[in-house]
């Protein structure tokens, strides 16, 4: 039971979404501004929430509609990443000493892009269901082109990132087939309720290579300063990232006024 109490507690993801709460109440704002339009708090007598539901691309509902809407969220999802990396990474230096950093904190960011998805994947079924008619075959394949659409920006943006390495592949010489054991076999002449109190730097267990679970590893050995320019270089490389997203979006843009000034001269 102790075992399942640390590993909650000290499990990346929940660390993660902790810190978002205390730290980048200005990033989740615009989450939960989303999650309104879902459920349809906000902007419902304006039928905001029908152009998630349903949204048109060159006046048509289908493949390429619900796929560039996904290749949005990616873009807004990776970018929610990247602000949240510059203003949480520094909190937690054991990223310095693990393989592409920047990936590893995307993975175990992934409570809330994650619950939207899986709520709107929900809500846009039922509507284009019940309130559209659309054929099974047709909501799956709207389901399939949304999620395709999110995760090629997703790619994209991990070739981007891919190369920002700190060290080899140091998620390798950490595993444990056990990680919690090393803990809790310290504590047995102690109350359970003594880990808790105890101040000090306890580890964290996050998602690696190929999904693993791994401990971070002390860096109280580390400068500072390294530590710090490390952060500093990914800084950016998330500015040159934000402005190539900014950049295809409104590449996006400019295409569909193209396809409408061909129509006008048809």
């Amino acid at each position: 039971m102790l075992q399942k109490i640390i590993l909650v507690r000290d499990f990346f993801p929940f660390v993660l979404l902790k810190a978002q709460i205390k730290y980048n109440f200005f990033g989740l704002m615009y989450w939960a501004l989303l999650f309104t339009i879902l459920f349809e708090i906000f902007g419902a007598s304006f039928g905001v929430p029908f152009l998630f539901y349903s949204p048109e691309y060159l006046g048509e509902v289908g493949l390429w509609s619900f796929a560039l809407l996904g290749f949005s969220v990616g873009g807004f999802s990776m970018a929610f990443n990247v602000y949240s990396y510059i203003k949480l990474g520094p909190r937690f230096p054991f990223l310095v000493v693990v393989s592409t950093p920047f990936f590893r904190f995307c993975i175990n960011n992934f409570l809330i892009p994650l619950a939207y998805i899986l709520i709107y994947l929900i809500k846009m079924s039922k509507f284009q269901l019940y309130e559209e008619f659309a054929s099974t075959s047709d909501v799956m394949i709207y389901n399939a082109s949304f999620i395709i659409g999110f995760f090629l920006f997703v790619f994209l943006s991990i070739l981007y990132f891919f190369p920002l390495r700190t060290n080899k592949d140091a998620d390798d010489t950490i595993s444990e087939s056990n990680p919690i054991s090393t803990i809790t076999s310290k504590g047995f002449g102690q109350k359970w309720y003594n880990y808790f109190r105890e101040k000090r730097t306890r580890p964290i267990y996050y998602l690696g290579k190929k999904f693993k679970l791994y401990k971070s590893r002390s860096v109280a050995h580390l400068d500072k300063a390294v530590v710090e320019s490390v952060f500093s270089k990914t800084r950016i490389n998330a500015f040159i990232f934000e402005v190539l997203t900014i950049t295809a979006f409104l590449s996006l843009s400019f295409f569909r006024h193209l396809n409408c000034l061909r129509s006008l001269l048809r």
